[in-house]
């Protein structure tokens, strides 16, 4: 708990002086290491190879910035002690070989994404997404969760307010339970969020979320976010095996 707080602090610490160098005092922490988290941060970074994702008007593909932040993330979440999974690591999709069709290769890649997280049942799901509207003036980080999971909300509801708090004091969005188009957050069980980071429609955001400094500042904050999430909720299992202790004593007294 103590090694947690810490890097809580020198991802807030980061994020202020915005410096992308002060990430390098996390690895001299996180050198300390006592031992690795046990969940398993699965790190969704969507589209990929074939399915570029959305487009903003200077031609930036969502896939490249979705990629370019789950890496960041991956690396951030590994210094401070999580088991991390990519589900992709590099320009390319997972849909099953063989497949043909455009609309059969993405129903096939969704399914062997989702496929990934039944392989570990104790993960966070995390995937990274950038938006698109016609109204280019729509900006801002807003995290959709899953509906199978109580978790879900509470951990987008933290990366949203440390998102708002540290990094767009002016974002007035809301998080949202995920509906049926979102195909991953809809059918997974695990705590899972997609976390659409900002509007590739939006010029001047679409620019800011190609700038290495602002993706490792985000990442920072997301990471941190899943911290505090994992922090909360082995800080409520250890309140509930007390209380669960202190009945087994009570029950063994009124034996005796």
């Amino acid at each position: 708990m103590k090694r947690m707080t810490i890097l809580c602090c020198l991802a807030a610490a980061a994020v202020a002086c915005g410096a992308v160098g002060f990430f390098h005092r996390i690895e001299s922490v996180a050198a300390e290491a006592i031992s690795p988290l046990t969940p398993v941060l699965l790190i969704d970074a969507g589209h990929g190879g074939f399915d570029g994702g959305a487009q903003g008007a200077d031609g930036t593909v969502e896939k490249t910035v979705n990629l370019e932040i789950s890496q960041r993330i991956n690396r951030i979440a590994s210094l401070c002690g999580f088991q991390t999974v990519m589900v992709r690591d590099s320009d390319r999709s997972v849909e099953e070989e063989g497949i043909t069709g455009l609309r059969n290769r993405k129903v096939s890649d969704l399914h062997q994404r989702l496929k990934l997280t039944e392989q570990y049942p104790q993960a966070i799901f995390l995937s990274i997404h950038q938006n698109h509207f016609p109204d280019e003036t729509q900006w801002g980080t807003q995290v959709f969760y899953g509906p199978n999971h109580p978790q879900s909300r509470i951990l987008a509801q933290q990366i949203q307010k440390n998102v708002i708090e540290c990094l767009q004091p002016e974002n007035r969005r809301a998080i949202k339970e995920a509906q049926d188009n979102l195909f991953l957050l809809t059918q997974t069980t695990v705590p899972a969020v997609m976390v659409e980071c900002g509007f590739l429609s939006n010029q001047e955001e679409c620019k800011q979320l190609c700038q290495p400094d602002y993706q490792q500042q985000l990442s920072f904050l997301i990471v941190r976010s899943v911290l505090e999430f994992h922090k909360q909720d082995a800080e409520g299992m250890e309140q509930s095996d007390g209380a669960q202790d202190e009945k087994t004593v009570r029950l063994l007294q009124l034996r005796i």
